[in-house]
């Protein structure tokens, strides 16, 4: 073991001091000592104390002490510890007064001693100031020299002062600046130095006498400089130890005096400074109190005195909105400054009630002890007006007119706009007390209802000051002794009242003056009514004494427990409920103050560590809320924020085997298959002093649930099975929640790993892999096999269907020159043995090729419809078109298109009886694929079938077969569509115009 380690759980109450949110630790919650030399927070936020028994780490539940132990080498060196800082990195650095220096890491709790034992040029053991700067730690010692400690060298440097070579003075605080990092700041006793770290040298500054803040001091204390902070600018703030402070001026070498202007702290050490903001600076007075300095106006600010505490300071220091308090005597005060709500103000008269004029300009306070009071907070009129005659004050009205209304405990006084008493209504001194008035309602500022001690209610008309009772508790219910009788609460609906009597509710109808009972509990959850409030005068807020709040729809007069302790309120008991601008519903609770959004059922609480305690009052103004106090009161404006809810945050502290030495940080992830028997080390980090935090852990991977933390520190685990586990901390507070998680694996033995179970599977599935593989191969070469075969049959039935094309063409053009032969036509005969040698010679040329372009084949059938137009003797004429340059580059079969051209002219064009008769062929290239057009003005389908007795233009016919089974093939060896359609074109009186053949190829995208 590594470090000794105590964990202490405060048992006791925390004492919170006049300082409002001060929250103070001492022995009695577990510190080892109300001596505190030094204080500082790490990255996480959690207090490191310097104390003479050793060092504690405070996380505001528990402390970790670290003390010495001779028989312990990983111990700390000493208990006698002078003072600590963090050093940004994971380590506390502490230095004692005669054991060297001390680190401790803040994850791990590591310690590492350095000292002349352990390191023979370390230097001085006896250390006076220390400060880090990266992986150097400088630091001064009491004889007054400065050292320079390399930490992953272990190298030690002394650097002298020059001119003090026998004496050097005291060296009391060390800052690394924090514009130039090369520069060292030294606050001594005889002045401040400077140090050029690169340059190695020194400079000494002293301020003149005339700047002297104490100038009946002695003339060797004149310099004595304990503490300093830097500003934006690099200059600094220097703390003297006679009082007061310095503005040093580190370009021009000057400085300012800042002396105190508080007679009995003028002359009062300044042992530590602080930034509270970019403004004020913290002061730590030495065993006085906290001073702020307000860096503008050059003004020292002290707390109200209500709101200071003599806490006996000795150092501060500042993590975010908190400040952290070490005292020599009294242990340690943590204060947050964002969780305070409010302006306290002490009053010497008690504060009892506050109203506002209805136009707001005018407000008078309603104060008093034994002398009851008016006292104006706004517009114009008398500071105070005296209520002569009232006695207890409960109670200020402003009535519309301007005149005002105070109710005490023993009558009523009406004040006029002359702030005078126009109208009282007193009783005796005598009167019972059951007859007193406890509180009151205003109805239309013309009708006064008041309760009395008794439960009784009266009826009081402002005009007259007459008076009648329209309700009072029975004759029987009055002779029991043992009933106990609570104030009537009363609350306006409409034309009605609505006020409770001990546990039931009844309805006063200012029309008809009829007192109705509503049966609002039965006998399972009846409980007594202690406050009344409406809201959008539909729903009525009920408060009682011991089973939270409850809401009653006076239209459907659905009773419900709306808001208990088991679901956001601190406290059953409920003491006042009252309702502002947003709809909030404000609960007093005899420990807190709770806000409830009654729309989005959500509760907040303000408690003692937001400066809200021992509240007996809440009035709501228009512009502000006051919370009433014991000679005190605290304001705020009523639609302001609340004070930043800081929910605990849980932490894993370490992992250790059970019945074992080994411990392990949360930087491990995987444990072996023995390392399972666990214990998880956690806490919550909470200085808020939060009252009801809720504490639970789990294991997810082994069990779901949320077990029950509070009170615990540690969570077992026997013999976790192999697998994949988070360990979770949570904290719930109110609805609010926070989880901290840490994720490992406990691996499997090897013979269940996955790579002895991978090798052995792998050696059985070679063979396997090995035989499916060979027979894949054989399929494979099978299938290559029959794909390669199918596609040269592919390739021989295309080249089968241009073989038939070439006979039928020769078939047709030999029968032409027979025919001109026949006519004796020899010169046309030889022309058309000319051509259709060329046109031949061509055709043998494509023959051999699969695809040829648009442009060859434009060629082929342009020489091919000259050849017909020769043989029909000019009958017709063609007309071949092109859609732009790139459609000569598209590739498409030999032949492809005489068939339709030939069949256009002999069974389309040449049956015509009349002359014109045409022939087009377009080429268009779109997105898709290339499309051609056959287009004749002939004679059509129909009627060339009558003509000629056969059946050209069909399926049966030779050519179109054999390029409707090329185009096929085609689409079959290339995965690419070819198609055809013929197309009858008609006019608009039915009859045929000629026939369109439209031929698609799609192309490659």
């Amino acid at each position: 073991m590594n470090f000794k380690l105590w964990l202490l759980f405060l048992g006791v109450n925390f004492t919170l001091f006049a300082q409002r949110g001060l929250i103070q630790y001492s022995k009695e919650n577990g510190l080892i000592s109300n001596e505190i030399r030094d204080v500082a927070y790490d990255q996480n936020g959690f207090i490191w104390l310097a104390t003479p028994k050793g060092i504690e780490r405070f996380d505001g539940q528990r402390f970790i002490h670290f003390k010495h132990d001779p028989v312990d080498s990983l111990a700390i060196a000493s208990n006698d510890i002078q003072g600590l800082v963090f050093d940004g990195n994971h380590t506390v650095w502490a230095f004692t007064y005669n054991k060297g220096l001390i680190g401790i890491h803040t994850e791990t709790f590591d310690v590492y001693n350095y000292s002349k034992r352990t390191i023979a040029s370390f230097g001085s053991n006896r250390i006076n100031a220390l400060t880090v700067q990266k992986n150097r730690i400088w630091y001064t010692s009491v004889e007054g020299r400065l050292y320079s400690f390399d930490i992953s060298g272990k190298k030690t440097t002394r650097f002298s002062f020059p001119g003090f070579e026998k004496e050097a003075p005291g060296l009391n605080a060390i800052h690394v600046d924090e514009l130039d990092p090369n520069k060292l700041w030294i606050t001594s006793s005889e002045g401040l130095y400077r140090f050029l770290v690169k340059e190695k040298k020194w400079k000494q500054y002293k301020f003149k006498k005339a700047t002297d803040i104490n100038p009946l001091a002695k003339a060797a204390y004149r310099n004595d400089m304990t503490c300093l902070v830097q500003d934006s600018k690099g200059n600094l703030f220097i703390g003297l130890r006679r009082g007061g402070m310095l503005y040093f001026d580190q370009y021009q070498g000057l400085f300012k005096a800042l002396p105190i202007t508080i007679d009995e702290l003028k002359y009062q050490t300044i042992s530590s400074i602080k930034w509270r903001d970019s403004r004020y600076l913290y002061l730590c007075l030495l065993n006085k109190e906290i001073l702020l300095f307000d860096t503008s106006t050059k003004e020292y600010v002290r707390y109200e005195e209500s709101e200071r505490s003599a806490v006996m300071p000795f150092r501060i220091t500042k993590f975010g909105s908190q400040l952290a308090i070490a005292s020599s005597n009294a242990g340690l005060f943590v204060h947050d400054e964002s969780l305070i709500y409010g302006t306290k103000i002490k009053a010497d008269l008690q504060l009892r009630n506050v109203s506002y004029s209805s136009d707001r300009k005018q407000a008078y306070q309603l104060v008093g002890n034994s002398t009851q009071m008016l006292k104006r907070i706004r517009g114009n009129g008398p500071d105070l007006i005296s209520l002569d005659g009232l006695k207890d004050a409960k109670c200020l009205y402003t009535l519309k007119n301007g005149s005002m209304l105070a109710v005490g405990a023993n009558g009523v006084l009406l004040v006029g706009r002359n702030y005078r008493i126009e109208k009282k209504m007193l009783h005796s001194n005598h009167q019972s007390i059951d007859k007193r008035f406890q509180n009151s309602l205003l109805v239309d500022d013309s009708i006064l209802f008041v309760g009395t001690l008794d439960a009784s209610l009266i009826r009081i008309n402002l005009r007259d000051f007459s008076s009648e009772k329209i309700y009072e508790i029975s004759n029987e219910t009055k002779s029991d002794e043992t009933r106990e009788y609570f104030p009537l609460a009363m609350v306006r609906v409409k034309d009605a009242v609505y006020f409770s009597e001990n546990e039931q509710l009844y309805r006063y109808s200012m029309k008809s003056r009829k007192v109705e009972r509503i049966h609002l509990f039965n006998h399972e959850n009846t409980d007594q009514i202690i406050c009344l409030a409406i809201e959008d005068q539909k729903k009525l807020w009920i408060g009682t004494r011991a089973s939270g709040v409850w809401s009653y729809e006076l239209d459907s007069k659905k009773l419900s427990n709306e808001f208990t302790s088991f679901n956001g309120l601190q406290n059953d008991e409920v003491n006042q409920l009252i309702l502002d601008g947003k709809k909030r519903l404000w609960v007093l609770n005899p420990s807190c103050v709770a806000i409830v959004n009654t729309t989005l059922r959500k509760v907040r609480s303000l408690e003692k560590r937001n400066g809200i305690s021992d509240i007996f009052g809440i009035n709501i103004t228009p512009d502000s809320i006051y919370f009433l106090q014991r000679n005190s009161y605290i304001v705020s404006a009523v639609n302001g924020k609340l004070p930043i809810r800081k929910v605990a945050t849980p932490y894993i502290l370490q992992i250790k085997e059970m019945n074992g030495v080994s411990r392990f940080s949360t930087a491990k992830t995987k444990y072996a298959y023995f390392e399972n028997n666990l214990v998880f080390e956690f806490g919550v980090k909470d200085f808020s002093n939060a009252e009801n935090n809720l504490v639970s852990y789990r294991m997810v991977g082994l069990n779901a649930h949320w077990i029950n933390g509070n009170q615990k520190n540690e969570a077992l685990y026997h013999n976790l099975p192999s697998g994949k586990y988070t360990f979770q901390v949570q904290v719930v507070e109110g609805e609010e929640f926070r989880i901290t998680s840490y994720s490992f694996k406990i691996t499997r033995p090897f013979w269940r790993r996955w790579w002895f179970i991978t090798l052995t599977s792998f050696l059985i599935a070679f063979g396997i892999w090995y035989f499916m593989r060979s027979r894949i191969k054989r399929i494979q070469s099978t299938e290559q096999m029959k794909a390669e075969f199918s596609l040269q049959i592919n390739e021989l039935e295309s080249k089968a269907l241009r073989a038939q094309m070439n006979p039928h063409f020769l078939f047709n053009s030999l029968n032409s020159i027979r025919l001109f032969i026949l006519k004796n036509e020899v010169d046309n005969a030889a022309d058309y043995i000319a051509k259709f040698s060329k046109l031949l010679r061509m055709i043998l040329n494509y023959s051999r090729q699969d695809m040829i372009t648009v442009y060859d084949e434009i060629q082929s059938l342009k020489l091919y419809l000259e050849f017909e137009r020769l043989r029909f003797d000019q009958d017709f004429d063609f007309d071949l078109q092109i859609d732009g340059q790139e459609v000569l580059d598209c590739q498409i079969p030999p032949m492809i298109i005489q068939p339709f051209i030939e069949n256009a002219i002999w069974h389309g064009l040449m049956p015509r009886t009349e002359d014109g008769g045409k022939i087009r062929v377009s080429f268009q290239k779109q997105q898709s694929g290339l499309y051609v057009m056959v287009q004749d003005n002939g004679i059509g389908r129909e009627k060339a079938k009558e003509n000629n007795r056969k059946r050209s233009l069909k399926e049966g016919s030779v050519g179109l077969q054999i390029t409707k089974d090329r185009l096929r093939s085609l689409t079959l060896r290339t995965k690419r569509l070819n198609e055809f359609e013929i197309e009858d074109l008609i006019d608009e009186n039915g009859q045929a115009i000629g026939t369109l053949v439209t031929l698609y190829f799609e192309t490659p995208n």
